[in-house]
């Protein structure tokens, strides 16, 4: 394969993700079809199965970005408050409204990866880029607030498990009251199972 070639698959690879992210962002995963998708890109639906293996496969690639997002907005607050001197206890509860607003401003990104994600088995490449979004975070917490590896790790397993629940009750509607003052006793609530990684 000549340079040229992979310049231009690339390119059209590129394009053909940008228009897919387009319409799960707007319409969601069920709207996304690959030969809407060839249609959009002004290709043949033959390229679009030799850039990608299946349907799955541009949806893992569609979730990855949409997941890079929700992590840069993470790490950016996360950085933004320890330069804060923001305590532990302070910045989580900040963090989990980051993750809340994603899910609230990006429904169909939110959805997609966490409630519509792929039947097929994860890629490993997929593991991989989440897994180093993980350590990252880790790492700024770990480095901000001098804890241990370990409990920077089970600080962040914590959180995630704990606001994904929350986030989950409130973008599927399941919570009976709305009001920013229930919101934010409940996100508090649910976070305060840190004291014992302190």
């Amino acid at each position: 394969m000549n340079i040229v070639h992979m310049v231009n698959r690339e390119k059209l690879k590129q394009v053909v993700l940008d228009h897919a992210f387009q319409t799960l962002k707007e319409k969601g995963v069920a709207e996304i079809r690959i030969r809407s998708l060839a249609k959009a890109s002004d290709c043949a639906v033959g390229s679009i199965y030799n850039l990608f293996d299946d349907l799955d496969d541009i949806l893992f690639h569609l979730n990855l970005r949409a997941l890079k997002e929700l992590f840069y907005m993470l790490h950016t607050n996360l950085e933004d408050g320890i330069k804060a001197h923001l305590s532990i206890e302070e910045i989580l509860p900040r963090l989990g409204w980051v993750y809340i607003d994603f899910g609230r401003e990006n429904y169909h990104l939110w959805k997609s990866i966490f409630e519509s994600a792929p039947a097929s088995k994860i890629p490993s490449w997929y593991q991989a880029e989440i897994a180093k979004n993980m350590r990252q975070f880790e790492k700024i917490l770990q480095e901000g607030y001098q804890l241990s590896e370990e409990k920077a790790t089970q600080l962040i397993n914590y959180f995630w498990f704990a606001i994904h629940g929350v986030s989950s009750i409130l973008l599927n509607r399941k919570a009976t009251d709305h009001s920013e003052d229930f919101l934010n006793s409940y996100v508090n609530h649910c976070l305060r199972g840190i004291q014992k990684f302190i």
